[in-house]
């Protein structure tokens, strides 16, 4: 059972496994990077095209990426995002800086959103009318 095209060219177009891997070699894959200071510790905000789409259920593609990694040693904080378009992996970049920002300085780890909802912080008491 096919689920469509696995590779795809930074706009979104299916393309060869022999196509993907030459434009992975040779191009620049970075949409963004955020090299960000918080509390004298460094953090790496990085967005890539990948061309592999992630999204195991086919379409959309998902073939850009978005994590945040704590330098020097270079650990993912298991904050991961993925896009369609590079024009959502741009907005997307600039979003997960901003969540970096608000969400280190202030102590709090939200959850990734799931299932369209906003994240919470983890811990904090929610209120039910």
């Amino acid at each position: 059972m096919s689920l469509g095209p696995t590779y795809f060219d930074p706009a979104g177009r299916p393309i060869t496994m022999e196509q993907w891997a030459s434009a992975f070699e040779r191009m620049e894959r970075h949409v963004g990077e955020t090299v960000v200071r918080i509390r004298g510790q460094w953090y790496r905000v990085s967005t890539v095209w990948l061309g592999l789409n992630h999204n195991w259920r086919g379409y959309p593609p998902l073939i850009y990426e978005t994590m945040i990694f704590e330098e020097p040693h270079m650990g993912s904080l298991d904050w991961q995002w993925r896009y369609s378009t590079g024009e959502q992996a741009i907005r997307g970049h600039m979003r997960a800086v901003r969540f970096l920002k608000r969400n280190v300085r202030t102590r709090r780890y939200p959850q990734l959103i799931h299932k369209g909802r906003k994240p919470t912080a983890v811990g904090r008491p929610t209120t039910r009318k």
